[in-house]
């Protein structure tokens, strides 16, 4: 599963309450939501057609099986932020990028996200870390931080922008926020850096999951770690 967004998606629904919405054909000019790929995630919005009210802006799950798009996260909407109750008639719905999640030039030329509160200057490297993908097995939840598989070391979690499945994670200090007990009524409760500067997570990340990891600051690659073994002592089980 991964987070797609594609050009020009838009189909309609009939969808009725806080349900899935069972989607209802591209429309003229417009390609359907089968370019995202069954069980990828999206940006979608979707609204009332005639200038009604209601609208919802949001991430979900497309299931080619039914042709169906779920609404896993709301990012913004009519309700307050909440799910939108639809009353019965037919709504555009399509793939979009939400100004939440978006990324711009300000006046100092600065790369800063639409609510102000991340800002890159042009002088900073940004960091793609190594997938842990790979690693998440739905019991672990620490993990070394790497770089072209090269130790990396940070000084705070809040330099770090980790998603899972495309969802941010909040992020936590170890030594004085109450970690542990953040955020309990959400889906995670988030991320700190450990002692040994390794990523730890509250709550171990769901086998499967795609966790992506990147920073615009950092003290840069150390020297691998190595070990006492050789590869045919650990082959052998020594």
């Amino acid at each position: 599963m991964a987070l797609i967004v594609a050009d020009r998606v838009r189909e309609t629904t009939a969808v009725v309450g806080t349900s899935t919405m069972t989607l209802l054909g591209a429309q003229l000019g417009f390609q359907s939501f089968v370019a995202i790929g069954n069980a990828n995630t999206t940006y979608y919005a979707v609204t009332d057609q005639n200038n009604g009210p209601n609208w919802e802006v949001g991430i979900g799950t497309y299931t080619l099986a039914g042709t169906q798009l779920s609404r896993d996260v709301v990012i913004a909407s009519s309700n307050g932020g909440a799910l939108v109750n639809f009353t019965s008639g037919t709504k555009d719905v399509f793939c979009t990028l939400p100004a939440e999640k978006a990324l711009y030039l300000n006046q100092a030329n600065q790369t800063t996200s639409a609510n102000g509160l991340y800002t890159i200057s042009v002088t900073d490297i940004i960091y793609e870390l190594d997938d842990i993908s790979n690693a998440v097995d739905g019991f672990k939840n620490t993990f070394a931080l790497r770089y072209n598989q090269n130790l990396f070391s940070i000084a705070s979690p809040f330099k770090l922008e980790v998603t899972i499945n495309g969802l941010l994670q909040p992020a936590f200090d170890y030594k004085y926020d109450t970690f542990w007990l953040a955020n309990v009524l959400t889906s995670s409760k988030g991320y700190c850096l450990d002692n040994s500067g390794n990523l730890k997570f509250a709550d171990s990340p769901p086998a499967g999951s795609q966790v992506m990891i990147r920073t615009v600051v950092g003290n840069g690659p150390s020297t691998p770690k190595t070990y006492p073994f050789k590869p045919l002592d650990i082959l052998m089980g020594y």
